[in-house]
């Protein structure tokens, strides 16, 4: 059934049964949204979770007497966290350091190893003691957490954090780049690489897969939150130049 019309008739049907309470009706709109949140959008218990959370905030929020500056103030709070998930479409996740024993084995000494949204650098760091015959970078927009990975890595030579855009930033010259960022820049991400990497370079990606794109490797850990996988793209040739003749002097 198309999500539309399901989310019509979940919708007479919670006024149906709403209409027979006697809750205010504030109440009954509280209860339909985190409803239809909990049943249509979330799809995993985690999501279902945070939308019963922002729900119950907001409803929350609007019995308190805060003064704006407050409001303005968590605002900033959440920039300086987060950063621009907006315009990047990329929430805050965490690598777990079990990729650590499959990466270190195989990045090859003096290549360049670059994380496109480091967050805490905790990734960066197991790599960067367990070789320190390897580059490391790491990218991260948020000024909270570029700060801590910077103050983190001051003491690995190998290892640099560069605040800013992950998508301002060169790869040129890189080996290997990693990302855990959302299904939805994953499209963007691969033409960025193929443009800027040099040929048979990797691109690794933590749990999303980029569309259309047969991956090289694959590599699955079992447990934890998310499905934890490992998509592994190798960097293809430049396709050839046409329509150009070579002139040799004689």
């Amino acid at each position: 059934m198309p999500r539309l019309t399901a989310w019509v008739l979940l919708q007479g049907v919670l006024w149906l049964g709403l209409s027979l309470t006697s809750w205010p009706w504030g109440t009954q709109i509280l209860v339909q949204i985190v409803l239809v949140q909990l049943l249509l959008i979330g799809r995993r218990t985690d999501e279902r979770f945070w939308h019963l959370g922002l729900s119950l905030a907001v409803a929350w929020a609007g019995r308190w007497t805060l003064a704006p500056a407050i409001y303005l103030g968590i605002f900033v709070l959440l920039w300086f966290i987060f950063g621009r998930v907006d315009r990047d479409r990329v929430p805050f996740y965490l690598s777990s350091q079990h990729y650590v024993d499959i990466l270190a084995p195989q990045l090859l000494p003096d290549s360049c190893f670059v994380d496109l949204g480091c967050a805490t650098a905790g990734l960066l760091i197991a790599l960067a003691r367990r070789r320190p015959d390897v580059r490391f970078a790491g990218v991260e927009q948020s000024w909270l957490w570029s700060s801590l990975a910077r103050f983190r890595c001051r003491r690995l030579p190998n290892c640099r954090i560069e605040r800013g855009d992950l998508w301002a930033r060169s790869l040129r010259g890189v080996d290997v780049s990693y990302a855990f960022l959302s299904p939805a820049p994953m499209s963007d991400l691969w033409r960025k690489a193929c443009a800027e990497m040099p040929p048979g370079s990797q691109l690794i990606s933590n749990t999303f897969s980029i569309p259309d794109q047969p991956y090289v490797a694959r590599w699955d850990l079992p447990g934890g939150r998310l499905q934890t996988t490992l998509y592994v793209y190798q960097i293809p040739p430049a396709p050839p130049v046409s329509g150009l003749s070579m002139v040799t002097d004689l």
